[in-house]
């Protein structure tokens, strides 16, 4: 049951085995430079009704800002609009048929099945999406918007920070809480 012995620490720094080449590549094609290979457009597809089209208006430009909409995912953009807005119908006639002063159970009953298969049906489309906190994870999105190639110059030449999200700063302060703090030892 032995196994081949382990590489020495030098010949496995020199080689750099304990890195994955994919991620390396991953790395450095997500950079600033390099250009972004179709633009999607971000009207809306002609099937969306008033209420999807503003769902569409903030998430294309969360999403595209961030370099994560692409032409494949339009249609699954526009199937989490028509979820979000069915979401919002069914829970509204919910709320309506629970405050009625006859109750009536079949009703409720059903509008609450429909709820939850919508429900359902948001959030995995939200996790195909990166809207979500592990599809964020799988696709290595922070919530912030990417940085572009064409961003404004300060007087000082430097690109000026970008707005950080409620996640992106929470992210940083745990960073810095993890740091370890410098132990006074009573031999002194």
């Amino acid at each position: 049951m032995k196994g081949r012995p382990p590489k020495p620490a030098a010949l496995r720094a020199l080689q750099a085995s304990k890195e994955r080449p994919s991620h390396r590549a991953r790395e450095s094609r997500d950079t600033p430079d390099t250009p972004i290979p179709s633009r999607v457009a971000l009207t809306p597809p002609a099937g969306l009704v008033t209420v999807e089209r503003r769902y569409w208006a903030y998430f294309a430009t969360l999403l595209a800002g961030a370099r994560l909409l692409t032409d494949a995912d339009v249609e699954t953009l526009a199937d989490y609009c028509r979820a979000c807005a069915q979401v919002d119908e069914r829970t509204r006639r919910l709320r309506l048929a629970l405050r009625k002063r006859t109750l009536d159970p079949q009703l409720v009953r059903l509008l609450d099945t429909q709820a939850r298969g919508w429900f359902d049906q948001k959030r995995h489309l939200a996790t195909e999406l990166g809207l979500t906190a592990i599809g964020r994870a799988r696709m290595g999105w922070t919530g912030q918007r990417a940085p572009s190639a064409t961003a404004a110059t300060s007087d000082r030449g430097q690109v000026p920070e970008a707005p950080r999200s409620k996640l992106a700063d929470l992210q940083m302060r745990a960073t810095l809480l993890r740091r370890p703090l410098g132990i006074k030892t009573g031999s002194g």
